[in-house]
């Protein structure tokens, strides 16, 4: 009898957890509350990002990121500098593995972290950084940018 009690108690246990643990859009949201006090740049951060990245507007993601940009391609390390730097080199940057992460990843499935929100298996990497300073508030002002691609990450 006693076994029947542990196992309604473990079953009900893990039927909460899994409500808790649903990935949805609301869950991401309330996540990104947590971590980083808002949800809705990071949200809209993403659709842009992933809109440019489909649409294949080198310009627009060049505008999206954090400079300068350190990149890893077929083994070699190159530092972007610029957003000219960027859309000249967009095609080892944008490689077809960060397109096809970009394409396919859902705002519901970000992984997020103290770090920032990772797209896919480490492809892309944004987050907030903090562009103002007030005395009464360390970080007033928050925008949010690229701060990682790795053209060949998960090879």
């Amino acid at each position: 009898m006693r076994w029947i009690a542990v196992f309604l108690l473990l079953f009900c246990s893990n039927v909460g957890l899994a409500a808790e643990d649903e990935q949805t859009d609301a869950a991401v949201d309330r996540r990104l509350d947590v971590l980083y006090g808002e949800h809705q740049i990071y949200r809209q951060f993403f659709n842009s990002l992933k809109k440019a990245i489909v649409g294949r507007d080198k310009a627009t993601v060049a505008k999206l990121v954090s400079y300068p940009l350190y990149v890893i391609y077929k083994s070699k390390n190159f530092i972007v500098k610029s957003e000219r730097d960027f859309v000249a080199r967009y095609g080892q940057i944008i490689s077809d593995r960060v397109y096809q992460a970009v394409k396919s990843q859902q705002y519901k499935d970000l992984f997020a972290d103290s770090r920032g929100l990772m797209i896919g298996r480490g492809e892309v990497w944004f987050s907030g950084i903090c562009v103002e300073k007030t005395q009464a508030n360390p970080c007033s002002k928050v925008v949010v940018k690229i701060v990682g691609i790795n053209p060949d990450a998960s090879r």
